[in-house]
């Protein structure tokens, strides 16, 4: 019987860790290889070494709320000891097919928004490019949808994540 338990033990704990996805910064900025991958134009970064968020709003559908914000992730394993310039890529704009959140899921409800963002997850990488003005460059970072949050106004104190590099 101790066998039959220790057995049962050892195949679920080697099945858990057989699961898990070795990070392959080659494998995150491969352009093109998938057509599921999506590209969303986002502008409102903020956070610092360590953390970088970004997220786009939408007006709301529903009378009570102002807006809906749609909040995403950088994924990046070492994010405390890269800047934002170093876990992004460089992009040719033309190269991408991205969506301007406001035109491409206008008319759709919050809980259609949030279930294809989460959804997208599972199948497809989500990849946030923006404009970066000082530098006169498009840039690209692999992301992660983290939920959608009603009537709230991000602030950056200080000068921003775009800024932190002389």
């Amino acid at each position: 019987m101790k066998f039959i338990y220790v057995l049962t033990i050892f195949l679920i704990t080697t099945n858990c860790f057989s699961q898990k996805e070795a990070y392959s910064e080659k494998k995150t900025f491969l352009q093109n290889d998938s057509i599921n991958d999506i590209y969303i134009d986002s502008r409102k970064f903020f956070g610092s070494n360590g953390e970088y968020r970004t997220h786009f709003s939408i007006k709301s559908i529903d009378s009570r709320f102002s807006h809906d914000n749609y909040n995403f992730r950088m994924t990046d394993p070492k994010l405390e000891e890269r800047n934002i310039y170093e876990i992004g890529k460089r992009i040719n704009i033309d190269s991408v097919n991205y969506i301007n959140p406001n035109k491409h899921y206008e008319g759709k409800s919050v809980l259609e928004i949030h279930n294809e963002l989460s959804l997208i997850n599972n199948h497809r990488r989500i990849f946030i490019i923006t404009y970066i003005t000082h530098r006169k460059m498009h840039m690209a970072w692999n992301a992660k949808y983290v939920g959608t949050i009603r009537d709230v106004t991000y602030t950056q104190l200080g000068k921003g994540p775009f800024r932190t590099e002389r």
